[in-house]
């Protein structure tokens, strides 16, 4: 009987550590270049490199984020400095978070953020890919 609970709970200590290993991030495919979101907010994917992702993240007229984006860690990073003002001055707030794609869509995540108008935390879900 020692034998059997002795291996089961081996069994149940492999298994419990297959499940938390995390799976590499990987390049997402070339389907997911393009408009997603819509007219007044939206995330534009121009470039999937192997290395790279190149992407415009437009939240509003005053908010706009020209950025890409590499895989570290096992996640797909972005840091960039935003060029919020687009009138006479410029201000430029450091930026950074996570991408995630899947069926659903791309999921942008931040982290940081030093730009009052985009809390870090705040999670985007762009689920909609627009033809034009």
């Amino acid at each position: 009987m020692k034998k059997a609970s002795l291996f089961l709970f081996a069994a149940v200590i492999i298994a419990m550590s297959l499940q938390s290993e995390e799976v590499p991030a990987t390049m997402p495919s070339e389907s997911y270049v393009g408009r997603w979101g819509d007219n007044d907010a939206f995330l534009l994917i121009t470039d999937i490199y192997d290395t790279d992702i190149v992407f415009y993240w437009y939240i509003s007229e005053l908010i706009d984020v020209r950025a890409s984006a590499i895989i570290e860690n096992q996640r797909i990073v972005f840091r960039v400095r935003d060029d919020t003002g687009h009138l006479d001055d410029y201000i430029y707030y450091a930026i950074s978070g996570t991408l995630q794609f899947d069926e659903n869509g791309i999921m942008l995540i931040v982290e940081t953020s030093e730009n009052p108008m985009i809390r870090a935390g705040a999670t985007y879900l762009y689920s909609e890919k627009i033809n034009e």
